[in-house]
């Protein structure tokens, strides 16, 4: 894109998300990529993805021997790991409250976070480096980001899934070139599924 568009400037920014939307309101930026829910009211948001999450477990982690088989496919319930040390991203991060309230309604919440970050990766790899379990985006479990220190487990008691999304200003169409960015995306997106 960069390459066929050179007078085009393209600024990526990484922040979390409610400051990307609250960015977009303001007009620093033109749209962001986010999770969809829970939705700001001033935004339009147009799906890119939806995608399952996932619990990743240290591969010696005693856990494992819980783990049945659905299907074919390892699964593991999360109101049987509640109690179990998790690492999980910071309350105000739009997933995080997404997913804290679909667990509530579930009748149960995780009960021993020990740490809270702002990335993924960095979930990624404090659960690898054994320090407890971490709920990741299916993304995370394909190559190349497999970790051969864990194991990756299908959630089987709770629908969790992240739809993730284009935000941008309501009444605000995006431009030529923002659509191409956005396809380049969901392209993207679409190989690294199959």
């Amino acid at each position: 894109f960069v390459k066929s568009k050179p007078n085009v400037k393209l600024d990526i920014v990484e922040k979390i998300s409610l400051d990307l939307e609250e960015n977009v309101l303001e007009g620093k930026l033109d749209f962001c990529f986010v999770p969809e829910l829970p939705a700001n009211p001033d935004l339009e948001y147009h799906r890119v993805c939806i995608e399952e999450m996932y619990v990743a477990v240290p591969i010696d982690y005693p856990i494992n021997e819980y783990v049945i088989t659905s299907n074919g496919v390892p699964c593991l319930a999360l109101k049987d790991v509640k109690n179990e040390p998790f690492v999980h991203l910071r309350h105000e991060q739009k997933f995080r409250q997404m997913c804290d309230a679909t667990l509530k309604n579930a009748g149960f919440e995780l009960q021993n976070i020990i740490c809270e970050t702002i990335g993924w990766d960095t979930i990624h790899i404090m659960v690898a480096s054994g320090l407890g379990l971490g709920i990741i985006p299916e993304l995370l479990t394909h190559a190349p980001y497999v970790d051969p220190r864990l194991h990756y487990y299908k959630i089987s008691d709770v629908k969790l899934m992240r739809s993730y999304a284009v935000a941008y200003k309501k009444n605000g169409a995006l431009d030529e070139y923002a659509m191409q960015i956005v396809q380049l995306l969901i392209s993207y997106i679409s190989r690294q599924r199959t």
